[in-house]
């Protein structure tokens, strides 16, 4: 036979937010600071978030850049003449003999 009592159920500090509540979860007796500044900063997680996208959306622009950067073809340095190379070959340098 199962007794009845009219017994407030024991009261626990909540893991997340450490209000006070009860074992059921269903009352809460005490909110805590920290609850209260959880709910005060849900603007402001917003605002982070699309910070957040902003940025991703920079990252793949400039990851897309870089990709197409890569896939251009190098230029070639120019060559520089050999001493006595100048224009077809030929020596500016008279000899002798």
């Amino acid at each position: 036979m199962v007794k009845k009592t009219n017994v407030e159920p024991g009261r626990i500090k909540c893991p997340a937010c450490q209000s006070e509540v009860s074992a059921d979860g269903k009352t809460m007796f005490k909110r805590s600071e920290h609850l209260i500044d959880l709910e005060g900063s849900e603007g402001d997680l917003e605002k982070i978030e699309q910070e957040v996208k902003k940025l991703e959306e920079k990252l793949k622009a400039a990851n897309d850049e870089i990709t197409k950067l890569k896939a251009r073809p190098e230029p070639q340095a120019a060559t520089v003449p050999k001493e006595g190379e100048k224009s077809g070959g030929k020596s500016r340098v008279g000899r002798i003999w």
